[in-house]
């Protein structure tokens, strides 16, 4: 039996001990294990929400000790899908940027998630099982740390600057965090603070990006295909800088393969210094 929610499981990224429990739930829900498929299903979905606080520094109007005494809380194996629940019932401090009826749905889902582990009266099937799956396909993006966008831009602030990050540290356990703080609809509006973030630390009239903002480019490639994808257009639109991009980066260029009208306009570019060599291989390859 091919089940879509599979399908759209394969294509995240998420700690083994989630992923585990929704691929628990998906065998349940096979043998007709209603009940137990929606149990592992939200434990699943809590086990994402609460790696995703624990890798977030401290949202808006939270200080350090507090997100420090909430991270504790999470990494007690008794309690810590009690605090994750806490976590977003807080209104008054929101830690996710939810909207009012993402909110509502969520403890819709969390009193049905009762139902199966205290046996309540409810009737527990298939369609519970599959509408949950299509909530979480839809909404699990959505469920960003507040002011996730801002924490990203400061955090590679802090690695541009000599002064606060040593050279040569790995921009990765950065860039790893944005899907978990950055929800995909306000990924473009990141890129462009990025992009400026970029325009402020290059050098005036080099012809190449320095080489740890372009690592910060070039690593995001590395999100899933729904963000590259957005990462690709918004570079189109800007030739000149992707360009220069590509001359830190050369093999870069292999992202940019299926767009046709793109790469002829940079086939017909003046390639002008020696590194430009790179960029037309890997164009060729």
């Amino acid at each position: 039996m091919s089940l879509g929610f599979s399908e759209w499981l394969e294509k995240q990224e998420m700690k083994d001990e989630a992923k585990d429990l929704f691929i628990e739930s998906i065998k349940c829900y096979k043998t007709s294990a209603y009940r137990a498929a929606l149990l592992f299903s939200f434990l699943g979905f809590q086990t994402v929400i609460k790696h995703r606080l624990l890798q977030s520094k401290p949202p808006e109007k939270y200080q350090i000790s507090e997100w420090g005494q909430i991270h504790k809380k999470l990494q007690n194996d008794d309690s810590w899908e009690k605090n994750v629940i806490e976590a977003i019932k807080d209104k008054k401090k929101p830690i996710f940027k939810l909207s009012e009826d993402i909110y509502e749905q969520y403890f819709y889902w969390k009193n049905r998630r009762n139902d199966c582990a205290h046996a309540k009266g409810n009737t527990i099937s298939y369609p519970h099982v599959e509408s949950f799956w299509l909530f979480i396909e839809s909404n699990l993006s959505k469920f960003v740390v507040n002011g996730g966008s801002e924490l990203i831009i400061q955090q590679i602030t802090d690695y541009l600057n000599p002064s606060i990050t040593p050279a040569g540290t790995d921009i990765k356990p950065i860039i790893s965090q944005i899907p978990f703080a950055v929800e995909l609809i306000d990924y473009k509006e990141l890129l462009e603070k990025l992009l400026k973030l970029t325009n402020e630390n290059k050098l005036p009239y080099t012809r190449t990006i320095p080489t740890p903002l372009a690592s910060i480019w070039a690593e995001m490639f590395t999100l899933p295909e729904e963000r590259t994808n957005i990462l690709i257009d918004f570079l189109i639109n800007i030739p000149k800088f992707t360009f220069f991009l590509l001359r830190a980066n050369p093999n870069t260029v292999k992202h940019f393969y299926n767009k046709n009208e793109f790469i002829r306009t940079f086939w017909k570019e003046d390639f002008s210094i020696s590194g430009d060599y790179h960029i037309f291989i890997n164009m060729i390859r």
